[in-house]
């Protein structure tokens, strides 16, 4: 794809806000490794195989995107960067329709590290009341991640399993993003925050708390979601992983191998930069991953999902 198909970036004026909440300025330092400086390079003619190293190491977490005052979709562009290394093109995404006339059906999508925990997933649908979808389109979206054509008419095969659904709730916040591009008008939530709208859940948690968000689907939806995340740290004291701009910092702990690169933030170097000069008394995280990204960081307090919240067996 060439570099003048891939368009957004020309509106970046340099001002360098973006680089405050991203992982990989936090981490490396290196102006070129983050969106703005990505932006610079291709205003200045630069094409997407010579700044590989930057869209490689991208978390796609969105940290930057709400940023920007120049209302500049990063993630999106980075995402058509990605396509355009591998010969794709946004363009050539399946696109379906969502009928209007539907009832409001919703379904639960787990992630990978959702469906391997079997009884967290059987009691995060029974708490929402909703079926577990029997396709989950992880490698569908591991395509749309990476900038790769997924296997000729499974994107078209995993959209048809959501006839008939008005909303999503889905555990993977870049499901949200895909969702956008080929199913507009279909609702779709992160997990977390489904359950925090539940009756009760969010007075279970504690002024003690650090409550860690999905950083993905809060940052693409940061405008709606940032008040509601808000208002609960406000009304329970409990901390969250926002940054001064009530930007979400992630963790990194859905980091992709397939594009991961040698300037790819490192997990632990992320939990430091969320920990550092916090106290607290339990950690509650909305990503099932984050579970074992904690503990290998060894994390010697409780750590809980949200779903957790609502059981007897909560620490």
């Amino acid at each position: 794809m060439p570099t003048n198909d891939i368009s957004g970036y020309e509106k970046c004026n340099g001002c360098g806000l973006c680089t405050l909440p991203c992982p990989i300025w936090q981490q490396r330092h290196d102006a070129l490794l983050t969106f703005a400086g990505r932006a610079r390079a291709l205003q200045g003619g630069a094409k997407p195989g010579e700044i590989r190293d930057s869209v490689d190491a991208c978390l796609l977490c969105g940290s930057c995107e709400p940023a920007f005052a120049m209302d500049i979709r990063t993630v999106d562009i980075t995402l058509k960067l990605r396509a355009a290394l591998n010969g794709y093109s946004k363009e050539e995404l399946p696109h379906g329709q969502v009928n209007q006339s539907s009832s409001g059906r919703a379904l639960l999508v787990p992630n990978a590290a959702l469906l391997e925990n079997k009884d967290l997933l059987k009691h995060s649908a029974r708490l929402l009341d909703i079926p577990v979808a029997e396709d989950n389109g992880s490698d569908v979206l591991e395509a749309f991640e990476t900038g790769r054509r997924p296997k000729a008419g499974r994107a078209v095969s995993f959209i048809k399993t959501l006839t008939g659904i008005r909303k999503v709730i889905t555990a993977d916040g870049l499901l949200k993003r895909y969702m956008q591009a080929v199913l507009p008008g279909l609702e779709v939530i992160g997990l977390g925050e489904a359950l925090l709208r539940l009756p009760g859940m969010q007075t279970a948690l504690r002024p003690t708390d650090l409550y860690i968000i999905e950083a993905r689907s809060y940052n693409m939806d940061f405008n709606r979601c940032m008040p509601f995340y808000t208002d609960i740290s406000r009304q329970t004291g409990c901390a969250m992983n926002l940054d001064l701009q009530r930007i979400a910092i992630p963790t990194g702990g859905y980091t992709n191998t397939e594009t991961g690169n040698e300037f790819t933030p490192q997990n632990t170097g992320q939990i430091r930069w969320i920990l550092e000069g916090r106290s607290f008394n339990r950690i509650v995280v909305e990503s099932v991953e984050d579970i074992g990204l904690l503990k290998n960081a060894e994390v010697d307090i409780p750590v809980v999902h949200v779903a957790e919240l609502a059981g007897e067996d909560a620490p």
